[in-house]
């Protein structure tokens, strides 16, 4: 996905869960060592990946993301809850890039 289209998606998306313009924007582009396992908390919030992410899995109570598991039928970009990313490789440091949104009530 890129940058554009997330913006799109977004838009589109916080439109349909019925929060229209009333959200907040962050762009996130976490870095994992080789091996190294992030648990990040987004209960109030949705990460949207941005852009296809190698030797990573992304794994939230939405779905999976992984492009290194050919059992998976389908991949997620929207996550949200209890967000687990892992960089699968244990030689390579890995980048994967997410747009962070975080709805409010006016």
């Amino acid at each position: 996905m890129t940058p554009e289209l997330a913006h799109d998606f977004i838009c589109r998306r916080m439109r349909e869960l019925g929060f229209g313009d009333s959200y907040y924007t962050r762009f996130r582009h976490i870095v994992l060592q080789p091996s190294e396992i992030r648990n990040e908390k987004a209960f109030h919030s949705y990460f949207v990946l941005v852009e296809e992410p190698v030797n990573v899995s992304v794994k939230s109570q939405s779905g999976l993301f992984d492009l290194g598991n050919t059992n998976l039928n389908e991949l997620q970009y929207e996550h949200q809850g209890q967000i687990k990313i892992k960089n699968t490789s244990d030689a390579v440091v890995a980048r994967v890039r997410f747009i962070q949104v975080t709805p409010y009530k006016h």
